[in-house]
């Protein structure tokens, strides 16, 4: 398996500063029911509570991945958490797709789900994985392939690889944070695409 990510950083967040993050109508709603992340001014994607924003400027087709760096927390709070996706159906409640989650405890376990019309049923998970810098997701025809960086960089194989194949086609790429105490989590950048997608050429004659 090639090493990851396969595809390029699409933002940094540079300023000004917006609420809700938009960068041009590159970024929209999850759906009704999630308040979106703001940019900061300063670099940063962040917000309170729990919200999503999903990069609606295009959608990605076949081993579609997603990726972010991730900041921030470490205040002790059981419920932080950061999030990287993959949907369809997107901006309704009835929603599919794939999650990754780093949080929900106080050592940070990794959660894989997969989403259904809105409702989630987790797919896998490893406990006590920290505070990893990178997160990221990467589709392939059979397997959800789960990648997080501890500190040495992108691992070489993925950290975790769920067999799962049940949605597949137009996603679209999303981030996401859970903050309840305000303990300052935070995106500094956000990459994803298709791999190795076809790219077509115009000839001009004289």
């Amino acid at each position: 398996m090639a090493a990851f990510p396969n595809t390029a950083q699409l933002t940094t967040f540079d300023p000004p500063a917006e609420d809700p993050l938009y960068e041009d109508g590159a970024w929209g709603p999850l759906n009704a029911g999630f308040a979106q992340l703001y940019k900061t001014g300063s670099n940063t994607a962040t917000g309170d509570g729990q919200r999503w924003s999903i990069w609606v400027k295009e959608a990605f087709f076949g081993n579609a991945e997603v990726w972010a760096c991730a900041g921030g927390g470490q205040l002790g709070a059981a419920l932080e958490d950061w999030r990287v996706g993959l949907f369809t159906e997107i901006g309704t409640n009835e929603y599919d797709g794939y999650e990754v989650i780093v949080g929900g405890s106080l050592s940070k376990d990794l959660i894989v789900r997969r989403y259904t019309n809105g409702g989630f049923t987790q797919i896998g998970g490893l406990g006590s994985v920290g505070y990893p810098p990178l997160i990221g997701m990467s589709l392939t025809p059979s397997n959800v392939n789960v990648w997080i960086d501890t500190g040495a960089g992108w691992p070489p194989t993925p950290t975790l690889s769920i067999a799962d194949n049940t949605y597949r086609g137009a996603m679209y790429a999303g981030i996401g944070l859970e903050d309840p105490t305000s303990g300052g989590l935070y995106f500094s950048c956000f990459g994803g695409g298709q791999p190795n997608r076809p790219q077509f050429f115009r000839w001009l004659y004289n």
